[in-house]
């Protein structure tokens, strides 16, 4: 009897876990789309807020930010939030192909288990579960990234200012394009963000409803106790978690990760794909408070990772890092009674921390 060669073997077995997966995939986004995805609220007042004024709103964004969702309150909430969870996806299966061309991915079996994996992080699936933006802003900068490597500019710069204003915690990028001194890229970007501060600032009650840093700093002051939520993996909440209640430990550590990065840097300089790549988990872990589903910004740090390695121990550490990053605990009280119960509970922020110096 012949046996089965072996490249048809696996490339079955890839084809059977894709299936699998889509499967699953296209039935959590069904439930997602014909139920709720309770953060895109947040999103769609955003918008109405643009139009009408909204007594104690639940966003803290800019007005320039609110200029850029306000397309969504033209369309009834049900139909744009389905619109939101299935346009997440298509930018998720556009992230994996543009990240396979940037690391040198070009077969299918290959990019379908990026895809796979991508999916399998659970920060991925509670974006789409939650409705958040991430996926799509996410897919801007790693398109951009693409287009500069093409040593194009204006539309790069354009879609890194969009993802900021998407996302305002991407403005922790900008950083990074100082030390790279992309200059010409940083001036597109700040012209997009001042132009549609200024435009948006004259539309929307005059600024009236803009939060200042000031605000958001004094916030994040007075709620630090409860940064120590699970579902908060950054620095923040696992210095809470261990104990630390003041908030002047995590402003330390925060500079501590960012010396340790600089003196990397120094010593061993990266072209600008890869150093914006490595500094993803220090965004993770110095922004305030990092939301589970921002890890999912970390894809492309770990397939770059994955690419540029051949050493068994590094990838055995990223293999760690990704599951420590990717999983999820669907109850927690059992932890409370476990000694080093806080570590456990702060996984994710391990496997940050593991990434972090892997990129060093």
């Amino acid at each position: 009897m012949a046996t089965v060669p072996k490249a048809r073997l696996t490339a079955g077995l890839i084809l059977l876990v894709i299936v699998f997966v889509a499967a699953h995939a296209v039935f959590s986004v069904f439930r997602i789309v014909t139920t709720t995805a309770p953060d895109f609220f947040y999103y769609y007042q955003a918008s109405q807020s643009f139009i009408s004024h909204i007594e104690n709103p639940l966003h803290l964004l800019p007005p320039a930010s609110l200029l850029v969702y306000a397309p969504l309150a033209v369309l009834p909430y049900p139909l744009v939030q389905g619109a939101w969870i299935i346009v997440s996806v298509a930018c998720l299966v556009f992230v994996v192909w543009q990240l396979g061309a940037l690391v040198g991915v070009t077969s299918w079996q290959h990019l379908s288990l990026m895809g796979v994996l991508a999916y399998a992080m659970f920060p991925t699936r509670f974006t789409l579960g939650m409705g958040q933006v991430n996926l799509i802003a996410l897919a801007f900068v790693v398109y951009a990234v693409s287009l500069v490597r093409k040593n194009q500019v204006v539309l790069p710069g354009i879609l890194f200012a969009y993802a900021m204003l998407l996302k305002p915690e991407l403005v922790l990028l900008l950083p990074v394009m100082v030390w790279a001194r992309k200059w010409p890229l940083l001036v597109i970007i700040s012209g997009v963000l001042i132009i549609t501060e200024f435009v948006a600032r004259g539309l929307v009650y005059e600024g009236a409803q803009y939060i200042g840093i000031e605000s958001l700093f004094e916030s994040f002051i007075r709620g630090w106790a409860s940064a120590g939520v699970y579902y908060n993996q950054g620095l923040s909440g696992l210095l809470v978690r261990a104990g630390f209640i003041q908030p002047w430990v995590y402003g330390i550590l925060s500079v501590f990760v960012l010396i340790i990065t600089l003196i990397a840097r120094i010593k061993r300089p990266l072209p600008f794909e890869a150093l914006l790549w490595s500094s993803l988990p220090v965004l993770i872990l110095v922004e305030p408070i990092a939301w589970q589903h921002h890890l999912v910004f970390l894809l492309p740090t770990l397939f770059w990772l994955w690419m540029g390695t051949t050493d068994r121990v590094r990838r055995a550490a990223l293999i760690v890092s990704f599951v420590l990053i990717g999983w999820n605990f669907a109850t927690l009280g059992f932890l409370d009674t476990m000694p080093l119960g806080w570590l456990v509970a702060s996984h994710a922020t391990v496997g940050v921390i593991m990434l972090w110096v892997l990129t060093l």
